[in-house]
């Protein structure tokens, strides 16, 4: 396994004024067309992987030097500026799969710090609280809790609120699972284990 060897130790101001300047870029954004589930799936046989992107870049050259060709009704400046309203979306996209890429590898070093972190200081903690009645239920029980559902959808994690930096989101508290009924052995079970 390879060591991460850079750390980042940005101050975590430079995230909120990074989301900040992302909203402002959103806000120009005014070009996209947000679809539906149902809107989406029947255009998904337009999708242009790098294939189809050269055979669509070769037609539109063809029909530029072949105007002649085609029908008087025929677009052909719509067709050019689609053309390159999509070459410029292929590249924001490229842009943006970099930008994921590296946001959510930098989240993996910087998540797994905390989680280390406050693993380390929660041991500590605990340490220093036994015997006491110091430590809040919230917390001990954190680390003991199951796992109900298979975790947030998209929409839930993207609507879910991002704590502000320097400050802990507060505890979830789950309530701890019904225990089950003691099971009873009947006679003929008793007899068999004596």
């Amino acid at each position: 396994m390879k060591t991460v060897t850079k750390t980042n130790n940005s101050p975590p101001d430079e995230v909120q004024v990074v989301l900040a300047a992302l909203g402002e870029v959103q806000e120009k954004m005014t070009f996209l067309t947000p679809l539906s589930a149902a809107d989406r799936q029947p255009l998904r046989s337009g999708r242009i992987g790098p294939k189809t992107w050269r055979m669509v870049q070769a037609r539109v050259e063809a029909a530029r030097k072949h105007r002649e060709l085609l029908p008087a009704t025929f677009d052909l400046r719509t067709l050019e500026r689609d053309t390159e309203q999509t070459a410029g979306l292929l590249a924001c996209l490229a842009r943006l799969d970099q930008m994921h890429e590296a946001v959510s590898d930098t989240l993996l070093v910087v998540g797994h710090r905390v989680v280390q972190a406050a693993t380390v200081a929660f041991g500590h903690i605990k340490v220093a609280a036994t015997g006491t009645d110091q430590l809040p239920t919230s917390v001990a029980r954190g680390s003991r809790t199951r796992r109900v559902s298979s975790g947030p959808s998209a929409t839930e994690a993207a609507e879910a609120p991002v704590p502000e930096p320097g400050k802990v989101a507060a505890p979830v508290v789950i309530p701890p699972a019904a225990t089950p009924a003691p099971v009873v052995a009947d006679a003929e079970t008793k007899r068999d284990a004596a």
